[in-house]
């Protein structure tokens, strides 16, 4: 059996990293109950495993694409920032759950202070 645990990265079409292994290989073969790669034959493969011959999965290439777009990193961080804010002021008991901004709220928000949330490639 192969097993290597070193992490490496590619960088797909939309600037999404996705993560080197087995899982993410287009030369993955799963069966009921185990992983091969049709690189090595018939030998079972951990999860992680990565080697020379990896190639990224397909599905994997346009990953971060929503009907054509991709979000930009900037709108996702607000979000998440914004979020985080509302969790701590509701647990310090500042505002209540249903005072949260919705989505559509957000959305507007950084659109007009920044524009669009997606990049377009």
């Amino acid at each position: 059996m192969i097993v290597i645990t070193n992490q490496t990265f590619a960088t797909n079409d939309c600037g999404i990293r996705i993560k080197k292994c087995c899982a993410s290989c287009k030369h993955k073969c799963l069966t009921t109950s185990q992983r091969t790669c049709s690189r090595h034959g018939d030998e079972v493969v951990e999860q992680r495993h990565v080697c020379p011959e990896w190639e990224m999965n397909p599905c994997f290439e346009k990953a971060g694409r929503n009907l054509g777009e991709v979000k930009k990193k900037e709108y996702l961080q607000f979000v998440m920032v914004r979020r985080w804010t509302e969790n701590q002021n509701i647990e310090l008991g500042i505002m209540e759950d249903d005072d949260r901004q919705t989505v559509e709220e957000l959305r507007e928000e950084f659109m007009g202070n920044f524009g669009s949330i997606f990049i377009h490639l």
